[in-house]
């Protein structure tokens, strides 16, 4: 997959499958947006959101387990998941993070991008697009932090990470279709042909 569309564009369509087959033991594409659906998305920054740990215990399975506890001393890689065994310290170790929470500020919602932002002088263009090089190129404009510290983030004008890479979709989109679908048809249809003469 990652020589058909790269490396970071690879990650995006394992998650993309991962959405399409397997989401469904978590709930299915109804509630992968979960937090999002409840929360206004018009803003900058977004509230905290109160954790629903009765829903998340009715879909907690072996293949995709959506609570957890764990004895990190005993099992410090996490394998032995302890939350069945104790129901009662996994409601109180959440109350207590949720108190915690709630008086947390807002956060900055991280999927925003600055449409001013620096880029490289090869970003957007139609080679970089059709060769799905994501954000390797070959030349690049190195910048540091480029807002000064006392900067109102809420002057600057936003846009979705992923909605800016619409035509990027699109060419991995088509690459895919054309490896999974068409190729394979194409490949049938010269052995039945080679097969008939």
């Amino acid at each position: 997959m990652q020589m058909i569309v790269g490396k970071e564009d690879g990650l995006f369509l394992k998650y993309m499958f991962w959405m399409m087959c397997d989401s469904k033991y978590v709930g299915g594409l109804n509630d992968l947006p979960v937090a999002s659906r409840n929360r206004d998305q018009s803003g900058l920054f977004q509230p905290m959101y109160k954790s629903d740990l009765s829903k998340w215990s009715e879909k907690h399975t072996a293949i995709y387990p959506t609570v957890s506890l764990f004895n990190l001393e005993e099992d410090p890689q996490e394998t032995n998941n302890l939350a069945g065994e104790h129901p009662d310290m996994v409601k109180d170790l959440l109350a207590e993070a949720e108190k915690v929470v709630s008086s947390a500020p807002p956060q900055f919602r991280g999927e925003l991008m600055d449409t001013a932002s620096p880029k490289g002088p090869d970003a957007g263009s139609l080679i970089t697009t059709l060769r799905n090089m994501g954000t390797r190129h070959n030349r690049v404009l190195p910048f540091g932090p480029y807002l000064p510290d006392d900067q109102d983030l809420s002057q600057l004008e936003y846009i979705p990470g992923f909605m800016s890479g619409n035509l990027n979709i699109a060419v991995i989109l088509a690459k895919m279709f054309l490896v999974i679908v068409v190729l394979p048809i194409l490949i049938l249809y010269k052995v039945i042909r080679f097969a008939t003469r």
